[in-house]
This record gives C-alpha cells, sequence and structure tokens, in this order.
C-alpha cells in the first residue's frame, strides 16, 4: 500500500524547503534546451555531432568517461538507422508504448534510463523517467514498480503510478501551498530527493545485503559491465573475438607500465548449455595471452553449477576463472553512478 497522505505531504514539505535554486536551474534550462536536440529537422539530418551532444546531454550517461565509445557503438548499424528509427519512434507515431519498443529494440546502447529521458523532455506532461531513483522512490512511497522495464507495456504501467503520485502532490500544493509540481519532469525531481533520504534510518526497509538476483536481461548486464569498466579506467569491449571459435561478451583492457596490456573477459550467462559457456572461455584463454581472468556473470545458482562443472573439466581452467553473481554487478554499477554524482558535485569530475 503507498504511505498515507500525512508520509507523502511531509516529504513534499521536506522536499520544497530543500529545492531552492536546484529547482529552478538544470531542470528548467534542460526543459528548454533539450527538445531541439531531436527535433524532427535534426533527427531527419541526424550526424554523428549531433549523437555525441545527444549523449553528452544524457543524464542516463553521467557515469560514462569514454562517451566516444558510447557514440561509436550507437552508430554501430550505421547513422540512417538511427536517423530512421529515431523519427519513426519520435514523430510517425503518439502510441508511448510503441516510442519506447521501438528505440529498445533497435538502436543499440539505449535502455530504459536513456529512452524514458529522452521521451520525458519530448512529452513531460506524458512521460516520466525510469531509472533507479525512481524506482527506489516509489518503492519507499508504497508503489510495487519493477526492477527493469523489458517492454513498453510496462512502460505505460509505471506512467500510471507516476501520474498517480503527480495527483497526489497536486491535491497537497493546492490545500497547503509550496513548490507548484508542473509535469512529470518535476515528479521526477520529487523522487530523486525521496531517494535521497537516508531510508535505513528513517524506516528500517533497506537492507545494505545485496538481494541476489532469480533473472535478468543479457544485454542489460553486458552494458552495465560496459558502463562499470568504462567509469573504472579500462578500455572497453564488447563482443570480444578472442581467437577463432572464442567470442565473448565484454572485455576489460589497459597497459600497464613494464606490464603491457592486461585484461578480463566476461561471459553474461543466463541460460543455456554451461558446457558451451566454459569451452568458450578455455578457448579465450589459450588465444589472448593478456586475460588475466575469465569471469562468469549469472545468478547464485548458475554459478555453484559453474564450478562444480569447471572442477570437473580443469583444475587449470577453475583458478583462472572469477565470478561476478548478477546482483553484485547491479550494486557496482549504483555505487559508481553515485560515486560520480557525489564528485561532480563537488566539481571534482568534468562531465565531457
Amino acid at each position: 500500500m503507498p504511505i498515507s497522505d500525512g508520509e507523502l505531504e511531509e516529504h513534499y514539505h521536506e522536499f520544497t524547503e530543500q529545492a531552492g535554486e536546484a529547482f529552478t536551474t538544470e531542470r528548467i534550462e534542460k526543459k528548454q534546451e533539450f527538445p531541439d536536440l531531436v527535433s524532427e529537422e535534426r533527427v531527419t539530418d541526424f550526424n554523428e555531432g549531433d549523437i555525441r551532444e545527444l549523449v553528452r546531454n544524457l543524464w542516463a550517461f553521467r557515469g560514462w568517461t569514454n562517451k566516444d565509445y558510447l557514440v561509436g557503438e550507437i552508430l554501430e548499424d550505421g547513422i540512417e538507422n538511427v536517423r530512421s528509427r529515431f523519427h519513426e519512434a519520435l514523430y510517425e507515431t503518439d502510441d508511448i508504448a510503441k516510442k519506447f519498443d521501438i528505440l529498445t529494440e533497435d538502436v543499440n546502447m539505449l535502455g530504459p534510463a536513456s529512452i524514458t529521458e529522452i521521451l520525458t523532455f519530448l512529452y513531460p506532461d506524458e512521460c516520466a523517467i525510469y531509472n533507479r531513483r525512481a524506482r527506489e522512490a516509489l518503492q519507499h512511497l508504497g508503489y510495487d514498480v519493477p526492477s527493469r522495464l523489458s517492454s513498453g507495456d510496462q512502460y505505460i504501467d509505471f506512467l500510471e503510478t507516476v501520474n498517480e503520485v503527480k495527483e497526489r502532490l497536486d491535491e497537497i500544493e493546492t490545500e497547503s501551498g509550496g513548490v507548484k509540481i508542473e509535469d512529470l519532469i518535476d515528479v521526477d525531481y520529487f523522487l530523486f530527493y525521496v531517494s535521497e533520504l537516508d531510508l535505513d534510518e528513517e524506516d528500517g526497509e533497506k537492507e545494505s545485503e545485496t538481494q541476489p538476483i532469480q533473472d535478468f536481461d543479457h544485454e542489460e548486464f553486458k552494458g552495465k559491465l560496459l558502463e562499470i569498466g568504462d567509469g573504472l579506467g579500462f578500455d572497453v569491449e564488447e563482443e570480444y573475438e578472442a581467437g577463432p571459435g572464442a567470442r565473448l561478451d565484454v572485455r576489460w583492457s589497459t597497459r600497464v607500465a613494464n606490464l603491457g596490456v592486461i585484461a578480463y573477459a566476461f561471459e553474461v550467462h543466463r541460460k543455456g548449455s554451461r558446457d558451451s559457456a566454459l569451452l568458450n572461455l578455455m578457448k579465450a584463454q589459450n588465444s589472448d595471452p593478456t586475460l588475466q581472468k575469465l569471469v562468469i556473470v549469472s545468478t547464485q545458482d548458475e554459478i555453484d553449477k559453474f564450478k562444480d562443472e569447471a572442477d570437473a573439466i580443469s583444475a587449470d581452467l577453475a583458478k583462472s576463472l572469477a565470478y561476478f553473481e548478477a546482483g553484485q554487478v547491479q550494486k557496482a554499477e549504483e555505487h559508481l553512478a553515485d560515486l560520480k554524482d557525489i564528485l561532480q558535485t563537488a566539481e571534482l569530475m568534468v562531465d565531457v
């Protein structure tokens, strides 16, 4: 059940006291400037510079250091693909669910956070940003929100929840005054504020232990690994060809003085043959001497099975393997984003 109106009103008034200048600067400027980045005229003639400018302005990509890599991956299928898919999604349909699905399925590197951010700043009265902050805030407010969005229909359900929050905030503002919540961009800022609350002390509901993940999206977690590696200063590569017949999901590499290149290869395993995955890793190990560790990313149940099978195949292989549970991957990505937010706020990191 959602929290009471009294509790929501308390959060709202705390928010209005804290909002100050921040409420009226970055978001208002972005409301005014962002639509031009994806105007119909601009989308029709999208070029690499336009994509670079779009990436630089998306909060969803703030955690990325190497934005050149992002731009290159978005353009993997060619600039014409990006032009046509953006035009179809933004200007050839009024169906919000369809807009979400087109961009999710047809443009590389765009996920729910970046897609919903684009839609929200184009249609601030209809669309809302879905990201970890919004999800955690809504869960704290008592709403049932999925851990990830995998379809436009799910996004419509999410929008119904956010609009319910806006309606409740509108009633509070009408009765007691405060900062006017104009649209769903403003609701996002309220949710960001709620997500910043110390919920451990406030209600004891937030656990410090990482919750194991029972299932996940393969492509989404490849993206998380790419972002984590980039944030840690590695050169990252997707769909890495380690050698003949050895294609791995993600590779991190860096050059170390006197040591040359050192690298880590990741295989994201959701379902399918564990033997095939282990064989692929063995081929990679034999083909690429720079690989320091072969890392399997999966659920804890699958990891336990991998350990047993690796031991049975080869002691040397077992020693070369490391394991990254999916919940830990998610937690690492979240903490990396939080750290970068803190450093940017302190002006210790420049967003370029």
